[in-house]
């Protein structure tokens, strides 16, 4: 079984469409219907669109005028490590507490 992916579809640097498949394919898909320097970028975690930018790697979106950058969704597993580390932090700190005399 093949894992597919979302990629954006650039061209200059506009996203042009979002797609699913796997790299090769979508890549192939944006240097035919936008020419050869158009390409694919893998997009899972992003939440891009039609209209978006995408420059030296970073992905942005106009809004009120101003670019924004936009930021990747933490995966499950990002969470999972945040979640660890701020009880980690909590226990420490009721350690700290607990040592201090309260």
């Amino acid at each position: 079984m093949v894992a597919h992916e979302v990629y954006a579809i650039i061209s200059g640097r506009d996203v042009m469409n979002v797609v699913v498949g796997d790299y090769y394919n979508c890549n192939e898909v944006a240097k035919t219907g936008y020419g050869a320097s158009a390409f694919a970028v893998e997009v899972t975690q992003y939440p891009v669109q039609i209209g978006d930018t995408y420059l030296n790697g970073v992905f942005s979106r106009l809004v009120d005028g101003e670019y924004v950058r936009i930021d990747p969704v933490p995966t499950e597993a990002d969470e999972i490590a945040r979640l660890n580390s701020a009880m980690n932090d909590v226990e420490l700190a009721l350690v700290e507490l607990y040592e201090g005399g309260l």
